[in-house]
């Protein structure tokens, strides 16, 4: 299975397919010990590490961290997704070990996190709604786009498992 993906990888990437293929190779990858399967793993972060808006290729500030779509233009909360697989990577490069790769996964995941930390309601970023309706319903959701106020809880999920995943990938310790 591993094959055919990074085949249909290769010819058609896109953000979406490496962040769901990326974590599958890095969990069978710790099953196994395949470095056919780690190579697959580290291309498709590679990948999405060049996909990510950095001050450099970024025209926007509210769009830093986050992730090209397929199409280009504005991230969206899938970038929560792209996030979470390099969080993965960041717990593979642990295993291989590959300290080169942990700091530019560790970087790109931790700037992807600051992105979705941008989409998510806050006090302060809420202050135009009614403070009731703000608090009832609004504060930690997280938003599907930076210019896009709809509330949906599959935004708010990929934001918690890419939280959660880099927590697990031990990013926040510094290389052994």
């Amino acid at each position: 299975g591993v094959a055919y993906c990074r085949a249909c990888f290769k010819e058609r990437p896109t953000p979406l397919l490496a962040a769901t293929v990326l974590p599958a190779c890095a969990e069978i990858y710790f099953q196994g010990k395949d470095e056919a399967v780690a190579a697959c793993a580290f291309e498709m972060a590679d990948w999405l590490c060049e996909r990510q808006y950095s001050p450099a290729n970024c025209t926007n500030r509210a769009w830093l961290g986050g992730f090209k779509p397929a199409g280009g233009g504005m991230p969206t909360a899938e970038s929560a997704a792209c996030t979470a697989a390099l969080a993965s990577a960041v717990k593979l490069t642990r295993a291989v070990p590959d300290l080169a790769r942990f700091g530019t996964y560790r970087g790109a995941a931790v700037d992807g996190l600051g992105f979705v930390r941008g989409l998510q309601y806050t006090d302060e970023s809420a202050d135009h709604f009614e403070k009731g309706y703000r608090g009832r319903y609004l504060v930690g959701g997280v938003r599907s786009a930076v210019s896009d106020a709809t509330l949906r809880v599959d935004s708010s999920a990929l934001a918690v498992a890419a939280y959660v995943g880099y927590l697990e990938s031990g990013g926040e310790r510094t290389a052994d």
